[in-house]
């Protein structure tokens, strides 16, 4: 094989490990109890994926929701999508962050597993999955619980998925099998 195209190899190996490993960081680090929704100026209040907060209290978003809707009517009642959004969120990029963390540590050993099911597809899937989710949650927001804007935790998760998308697709064209691109699967053996 060419050494140029084995330089390019270990070039986009480590840059594929390291990108995984800093996406990791970035999916898990917003879903740690930052305030995804905040409160409009000067309010010391906000939401994230599982707590709404309020100044130095704070409580599940299952239960700001039970407690909501004790005190209206059965038609102005409101659903809990984004508190179980927010869960989901959350366990979605617990998987992604994994996913992603062990295919980039693996690859620091050199070994990628493929069977049964690559760690890069679980974390493509995963960041997938939790960023629908999340938007999800955001979307789902009653704007009698909170009005406010979106919080900076937000946009770094979404920089994270983004860059664990493209980690985890240089991650696993970089461990992929070689195969001749003008091959097209026929026995093409001279004089058969």
């Amino acid at each position: 094989m060419n050494t140029d195209a084995d330089e390019l190899t270990v070039k986009r190996r480590k840059t594929a490990r390291v990108v995984c490993i800093v996406a990791a960081v970035l999916v898990l680090l917003p879903c740690l109890g930052f305030n995804w929704m905040r409160a409009p100026r000067g309010a010391d209040a906000g939401i994230s994926l599982v707590f709404t907060s309020s100044g130095d209290e704070s409580e599940s978003n299952l239960n700001v929701v039970d407690m909501y809707n004790q005190y209206r009517s059965e038609s102005d009642q409101i659903l809990g999508t984004f508190a179980y959004a927010g869960i989901a969120t959350l366990f979605f990029s617990v998987i992604a962050a994994g996913a992603l963390a062990a295919a980039g540590g693996l690859a620091f050993k050199d070994k990628f597993i493929r069977t049964p099911i690559p760690l890069t597809t679980v974390a493509l899937l995963a960041l997938c999955l939790s960023l629908v989710s999340g938007c999800v949650f955001l979307g789902a927001i009653p704007k009698d619980i909170m009005s406010g804007g979106v919080g900076w935790p937000f946009f770094l998760y979404g920089a994270g998925v983004v860059t664990g998308l493209a980690g985890a697709q240089m991650l696993g064209k970089a461990y992929s099998e070689v195969r001749d691109p003008y091959w097209d699967g026929l026995d093409q053996t001279p004089g058969a």
